[in-house]
Order: structure tokens, then sequence, then C-alpha cells
């Protein structure tokens, strides 16, 4: 009787195996990035949205980028040994070109487009100017340190040869070892030199400090909360009305005060109210008021084209969030900022939203001829 021996498994070959560890590389990388964001993100939960962001913006765009290019050189190796297996050197190229689109966005993200400041144009006719007001709407400069970029930003302010400065918060976000006592002089001096004569007003943001806000005049402003004032500036009559940011976040009616500063205005008064926080837009629009302006979103800093800012951190619809509209009875700019966000060590992050101040321009009515 003939014995049958029992076939033996074939081992795999060396092509089979490269391919294979080249496949669990791949796996590893892809789990790696899933796993990554979800811990970055994970802050979340305890409502810490600042830590989150930061977190995941450091992992993709610093972390992840160093194990792509670990990842991408193993797989070259592994094609190295084995030629015939084509695939691992496409992996492997496209695991560097990953980690350095990563770092180019990183680059772009937090060394380019921060600093981009553009200056956004506004114009409208009103019958209560007889010559062009020039009202330069800026917001959020949120200065870690007060620096060149500052020092730009206000030579670009002086450049447009505005006739009032209104400014609706955030002047600065001091970083360890600065303070609001080393910059709010800074930035005050700055706006001194650049625009001497200029009336120059604010509401406190967020970032201001509780100290200064018990003060009505500083950093080369005067600051406003929960009150007005009427300047006449080239002839044209100017009540101004400025939010607390309590009063800012409120959607349901405007306060008080707000009110009867409305109702008491001259019919030929131009009437500016402003606010940090844009929520109070959704109340104000019910009311004539000339012109409203906020800040606080930063035009959601990170924006997808074609859907907008990811968070704006406000009640207001995602396309008010950022730039000017008509509004019910009113006019409303919502400034995009010149400044980031820099609390809790957060890096200056922008993306398709870049910075900006808003100069906006009434011109006197054209009138038909007879």
């Amino acid at each position: 009787m003939n014995n049958i021996q029992p076939a033996r498994k074939k081992k795999p070959s060396q092509p089979q195996r490269t391919r294979a560890w080249g496949r669990v590389i791949i796996l590893i990388l892809c789990g790696v990035f899933i796993i990554g964001c979800a811990i970055g993100a994970s802050p979340l939960i305890l409502g810490h949205f600042i830590i989150a962001v930061k977190n995941t913006y450091n992992f993709i765009t610093l972390i992840y980028p160093a194990l792509c290019a670990l990842g991408g050189a193993v797989l070259f190796m592994l094609w190295r040994q084995n030629r015939g297996v084509r695939f691992l050197l496409r992996s492997s190229m496209a695991a560097f070109i990953i980690g350095l689109a990563l770092i180019a966005l990183r680059v772009w993200a937090t060394h380019i487009e921060p600093r981009n400041l553009r200056v956004r144009h506004v114009e409208f006719h009103s019958p209560k100017v007889s010559q062009p007001l020039r009202i330069l709407h800026i917001s959020d400069i949120q200065s870690p340190a007060v620096g060149a970029y500052e020092e730009k930003a206000v030579r670009m302010m002086a450049q447009l040869q505005p006739d009032l400065v209104l400014h609706t918060g955030d002047l600065v976000q001091p970083s360890p070892p600065y303070s609001h006592a080393t910059e709010w002089p800074k930035i005050g001096a700055l706006l001194d030199e650049q625009l001497p004569g200029v009336p120059r007003y604010g509401v406190y943001g967020d970032t201001d400090g509780r100290e200064r806000r018990r003060k009505a005049e500083f950093g080369g402003m005067r600051w406003l909360a929960n009150c007005g004032e009427t300047i006449t500036i080239k002839g044209a009559r100017i009540r101004l009305y400025g939010l607390t940011l309590v009063e800012s976040a409120r959607t349901h009616a405007l306060p008080d005060n707000a009110l009867n500063w409305l109702h008491s205005a001259p019919p030929d008064a131009l009437k500016i109210i402003f606010g940090h926080r844009p929520d109070y837009i959704l109340a104000a629009q019910e009311h004539p008021l000339d012109l409203c302006l906020a800040g606080h979103t930063h035009g959601g800093q990170i924006c997808v084209p074609g859907f907008g800012p990811l968070v704006t951190l406000s009640a207001v619809p995602r396309d008010w969030a950022r730039g000017y509209h008509v509004a019910g009875r009113t006019r409303f700019n919502c400034s995009a900022g010149i400044g980031c966000e820099h609390n809790r060590g957060v890096p200056s992050i922008r993306l398709f939203c870049p910075p900006e101040m808003t100069l906006i321009t009434l011109l006197p009515e054209e009138k038909s001829p007879q």
C-alpha cells in the first residue's frame, strides 16, 4: 500500500512577504491618523474647544508629517529589497508627499496667511452726509505681543486716511511674559503716532482684561460701554453707542439704554451701534440704525471653499459671520479681524480667511436732475 504524504503548504515568496509588510505600514499610518485626530479633539468632550483645536492642529501639521516621513522611508527600503513590488515605491512617494503637504499647510496657515492683511472696501449712500465720510472698522487685533505686524497694521490704517476709527473689541491678548500692562501702552502709542487727531472709539471684548474695562480712555481710544456719544465730523452728526460684552451677545432685544439712545436721536443723525459679538444684530435689525458693527468671529479663521467657516462661536447665520450685509432695517459689518486667537498657546491659524480691516465710505445721496 502506497504511503500518501500530505501536501506541504508553500511558503510565501519574498515579494509576497514584502508586499504584506508594506500594507501593514500603510494601515498603521491610516490608523495613527484617525486615532491621533480623535485624541487631539477629545478635549471637546469637556468643552475645551481651544485646546482641541491646538492639539489637533499640532498633530496634523507637526507630528503626523514626521510619521509620514518615517513610514515613507520604511516603505522605500522595502521596495529597494524587492524592486518588483512597485506599489511600495508609489506608497513611499505618497507618504512623503502627504507629509510635505501638511508641513506646507502649517507654513501657510500659521506664518503667511495670518499676516496677509487686507482692506475690505464698502460704500453706501446716505442722506445724512454732505461729503464722503470714511469710517474705518477694525477688530480683534488680539496681539500676543505688539511688534512688526501690529506696526504694519497701524500704518495701513493711517494710509487709508479715515475720518473715524471704530474698534469692536479684543485689542490685545498677551502671552507670557507679556501682559496687558506692557502691551496696551505699546498699541496705544502706535495709534497715537500714526493716527493723530483721528477720533477713535472702541468696545471691550473677551481678551481686553477686566482691570482695563473700568477706564473710559485707554490704549489711544475712548471706550464706550452701555453708553453713547455724539460727535460731528465733516458736518455730519454721528451718534455712537457701544455695547458691553454681555449686551452684544443678546439676541432677543437691545438693552433699554440703547433703545432710549436710539429713540432720542435727531432724524438727521447717523446712528451707529457697535459691540464685540455679532449676536445682537438679530435684535438690532428690527430698528432704523444706519450701521451696526461687530467682530469676535474672526470670520471663522478656517474656512472651507463653498461652505464657509467651520465654526463661528456666534448665533448669527454662517454667512453673516464675516463681511458686509444688509440686515433688515440696517446695515451690518462683521470683521474677520486683524489678528488670531492665541488663548492657551494656540498658534496663529488662518486658512481661506485672511485678516482684514474694513473701510466704510458713506457717500452723499445723488440728487436726480430736475
